[in-house]
């Protein structure tokens, strides 16, 4: 309880420091984000609750002020979260103090995302995530961008360091993730996990995106011998607009998973993972044997909204190392519609139907069809 108050009190003293200059900004804004969700399941994503039928209502609420002056920028946001019949909690989101414009400081507790946020992302469809750190940042000339950001939480320290740049059309980085919980197991055993790769895209009537990263985590035991692990995760994305209402995408996933004790399923614990292997998220890791997701998506207008229409079949990479011989697991279809109410308001449908191939289910459920659905509101003033 003392380690959070103390985290809160510095986390605020760094919003009130970028207050100092002159006692006032140039210039102050506001923002209300509300968003209303409610979601059915048959298996699927969400827990089997025989409290509420397998239905759930929850309200994500986030106010902030921004504050600038100069080269001073601090901002401090609250956001409650609320399951609707099973209560809230209101918390700090945000509050940091960014010192600079080409060299640039930011204090403070942050969202952090790099690029399209697989590695490390803010998690804006579940209830969102900041960090208590240090960023250090550099924008060259050009598109050449450098941050560092500094962590230290759930009893590990952690670096992200991510270059950028834009090639033409291309835009390009070289992310690296260090972790290490040496300063909390003095006398026991420490873990150090790595994990960095490329990630490049370029949209356009062609558009395409790869991302390659490996892992590897040591684990140093004091009474002696070291453990080392590696995972690898590999992602290809393309699609072309041949017309109007049908421009298709093809996009194709594979990450290592448990064998023999010498590899491990590739983690991304600060990664936006919603709408990345299908949009129900089951967990397939008890499944081992790596996983390979192939989709096709395509985007289109309809009724004044937008329907995004996809499927996804995933397998087992390797067969052998999950024991069996059944490699596949099923099939993914989803539909998802959005629709604007206004310049402030937005209406999305989504539908999401997994269907077990063969005799194996995903989370070891014994079902044949998985299904879930939602309608979600979402204000942003």
């Amino acid at each position: 309880m003392h380690k959070n108050r103390m985290k809160t009190v510095l986390v605020v003293g760094a919003f009130v420091l970028g207050m100092i200059p002159d006692l006032g900004f140039a210039e102050v804004t506001t923002h209300l984000k509300v968003r209303e969700r409610v979601e059915n399941t048959i298996e699927g994503n969400l827990q089997t609750d025989p409290l509420n039928g397998n239905y759930r209502a929850t309200q994500r609420t986030e106010i902030g002020v921004c504050g600038y002056y100069e080269s001073v920028e601090a901002k401090v946001a609250l956001e409650e979260n609320r399951e609707w019949g099973h209560g809230g909690h209101l918390g700090l989101y945000e509050a940091y103090t960014q010192f600079g414009d080409e060299w640039y400081v930011r204090a403070g507790r942050q969202e952090f995302v790099m690029d399209e946020g697989r590695l490390l992302g803010n998690k804006p469809w579940l209830h969102g995530l900041t960090h208590d750190g240090v960023l250090l940042g550099y924008r060259g000339k050009g598109e050449y961008k450098i941050e560092i950001l500094a962590v230290r939480e759930n009893n590990r320290d952690w670096i992200a360091f991510h270059p950028s740049s834009q090639l033409g059309d291309v835009h390009i980085a070289l992310p690296i993730i260090y972790q290490t919980d040496a300063a909390f197991t003095v006398g026991t055993s420490e873990t150090v996990e790595v994990t960095t790769g490329v990630f490049a895209k370029a949209d356009g009537e062609f558009n395409w995106r790869i991302e390659a990263y490996g892992q590897q985590i040591v684990t140093r035991d004091e009474g002696g011998g070291d453990t080392t692990q590696s995972g690898l995760f590999l992602s290809a994305r393309a699609g072309y607009k041949i017309a109007d209402g049908f421009a298709p995408v093809l996009n194709v996933d594979y990450t290592t998973a448990a064998s023999d004790g010498d590899a491990i399923e590739f983690s991304s614990p600060y990664g936006n993972v919603h709408q990345y292997n299908g949009n129900m998220g089951i967990d397939f890791s008890s499944d081992g044997g790596g996983l390979i997701n192939t989709s096709v998506a395509n985007s289109s207008e309809f009724l004044g909204g937008t329907l995004v229409v996809a499927l996804n079949h995933f397998m087992l990479a390797d067969a052998d190392a999950a024991g069996v011989d059944d490699a596949a697991l099923g099939f993914e279809i989803d539909l998802e519609y959005t629709l604007a109410l206004g310049d402030a308001l937005e209406l999305q449908i989504g539908e999401s139907v997994f269907l077990d191939q063969g005799s194996r289910a995903p989370d070891g459920k014994n079902v044949t069809t998985h299904d879930w659905t939602y309608v979600q509101l979402s204000l942003e003033l």
